[in-house]
């Protein structure tokens, strides 16, 4: 979901570049936008769209994501990480100070360690409560990956940059 979520965003922004400054980017206003650049469309303009895609295609996937992503919010899954926002710092400070209680006791769910029932997840399990990173520096689309899958990403990405630094560096060493 949050994969559909960020192309969404994505494709919306390509949108609001290739509508004029004026223009709101209400669905129906870009439809109605679409709609227009597509009547006057010949032969050329439709083969030319395939290749380049304009405000009509986009606007049929940010359609195809928008439906996506209300049929994926649909499924009951477990939440693996919520992110609260809070509107003074005090405030996050006394929240986390009454939901920190260490990893140990999280790992083990020694619900002990809270003193008021209310503060343990779906009344059963604790939490571990920390303050997160700063909101530019999450990568959404990473965060319920597998850490073995984000490693082998890693891996991959090491193995072909080492590869593509040889590769330059023989390119050099043979020009000279």
């Amino acid at each position: 979901i949050v994969k559909s979520l960020a192309r969404h965003r994505e494709l919306m922004r390509q949108t609001d570049v290739m509508l004029p400054p004026d223009e709101s980017l209400g669905m129906l206003n870009i439809s109605k936008f679409a709609a227009k650049i597509e009547k006057k469309w010949h032969f050329w303009d439709t083969l030319y769209a395939k290749i380049v895609p304009g405000i009509p295609e986009l606007f049929g996937q940010v359609v195809v994501l928008t439906s996506k992503v209300k049929g994926l919010a649909q499924w009951s899954r477990p939440a693996n990480n919520i992110f609260i926002t809070f509107e003074t710092e005090s405030t996050q400070q006394r929240v986390l100070r009454h939901l920190s209680v260490g990893m140990i006791h999280v790992m083990g769910n020694n619900t002990s360690k809270i003193s008021n029932p209310n503060h343990l997840f779906r009344g059963e399990k604790l939490s571990n409560a920390r303050e997160a990173n700063e909101p530019s520096t999450i990568r959404w689309t990473d965060l319920n990956q597998k850490r073995r899958n984000i490693w082998y990403t890693k891996l991959q990405t090491t193995i072909v940059s080492v590869g593509v630094v040889a590769l330059i560096a023989m390119f050099t060493a043979f020009c000279k």
